[in-house]
């Protein structure tokens, strides 16, 4: 197992709830997240190695993972609702079924409306995937850090909408 000890945070609960922002690029590390309400990142990646590059780094930052290797696969495991995903990280060229056709269907239904969707691709950014519904756009090759940055601010996004904040 690669799981590693959780890191401790930066910054108090009481920091994060007061009305100063609180920019990632300030932390030493990212641990401003409560992952433990974070939920499960799912990784919808054909390429294996690439797939294991997103699965071990963000379960070293504590995140919950699961990967699906195919279109198919990826559009079950989104609408399962015994594991639903609290954020999807999406490659567009996928086997079975593109990532704009799974990013089409999963806004049409109502569990995963409002699930973020952030596209790793190797095509060139494309508007058209925000047009669809993604959130974010992050073209091949990435940086780990930014892959993890954008996850914790998309998750935080998620989490301050629900509580109202």
């Amino acid at each position: 197992s690669y799981r590693t000890k959780a890191p401790t945070a930066t910054i108090s609960r009481q920091t994060l709830r007061s009305e100063k922002p609180v920019m990632i690029a300030d932390l030493e590390d990212y641990t401003c997240l409560d992952v433990a309400t974070a939920g499960t990142v799912l990784i919808i990646e054909d390429d294996p190695d690439i797939a294991e590059i997103l699965r071990y780094s963000l379960e070293k930052e504590t995140f919950k993972t699961r990967v699906a290797q195919n279109g198919e696969e990826g559009l079950y495991a989104s609408l399962d609702n015994a594991n639903p995903p609290s954020i999807i990280l999406l490659d567009l060229l996928l086997p079975g079924m593109k990532g704009t056709e799974i990013c089409r269907r999963l806004r049409r239904e109502p569990a995963t409306r409002t699930t973020p969707i952030i596209i790793i691709s190797a095509k060139a950014f494309d508007n058209d995937s925000l047009e669809l519904g993604a959130n974010d756009y992050i073209v091949k090759p990435f940086s780990i850090r930014e892959v993890v940055a954008r996850v914790r601010s998309l998750l935080d996004h998620k989490n301050s909408c629900a509580h109202g904040d």
